[in-house]
């Protein structure tokens, strides 16, 4: 009986350091996979910095964007190689129904609405921005900056951007 007991204790003992060994391998993975979201993060912060974002709003796209998509799957639309560096297509590569409205929501979460309206209209004035961005609003910009991803049109039309305009400049 007492072997019995020794052969039971001996092999909880021998699971359990098994168990111990395999954890160590996902701990390794773990970490693997934590240090290529930080190389993915930052290679997307460099690229969006290059093209004259502010490095605290590039930052927020990088990591923003790695946390929504996952580095293998911004690896399957080409934006990140397989050193984790950002490719040229990272402007263009969510083109999908799926992924298209959440890269437009990220992009207005981190560059903020009027910050987008004032670049995309060489606006100086923050109080005319501000105007636009609420007389546009959040969803239609992303609805719009979607459905560019996707290579469609944008849902306004000149005019109804100029007849904003011309609101927010008359305050």
């Amino acid at each position: 009986m007492r072997t019995s007991r020794h052969r039971t204790l001996a092999s909880a003992l021998a699971l359990l350091a098994l168990t111990a060994c395999g954890g160590g391998d996902d701990d390794a993975a773990e970490a693997q996979r934590k240090a290529d979201e930080k190389t993915a993060s930052t290679s997307i912060a460099e690229y969006w910095q290059a093209t004259g974002i502010a490095a605290e709003k590039a930052d927020c796209l990088g990591e923003k964007t790695v946390a929504e998509f996952g580095v293998p799957h911004l690896q399957d639309l080409g934006i990140l190689d397989d050193e984790l560096e950002t490719s040229t297509t990272i402007a263009t590569g969510f083109k999908s129904a799926a992924d298209a409205p959440k890269a437009a929501t990220i992009v207005v979460d981190c560059l903020t609405l009027p910050g987008i309206m004032a670049q995309q209209y060489q606006l100086t004035d923050d109080a005319v921005a501000q105007c636009l961005a609420d007389a546009y609003g959040r969803d239609r910009m992303i609805e719009a900056m979607s459905s560019q991803m996707q290579g469609q049109p944008a849902d306004a039309t000149p005019d109804e951007v100029t007849t904003a305009m011309e609101t927010c400049v008359e305050k």
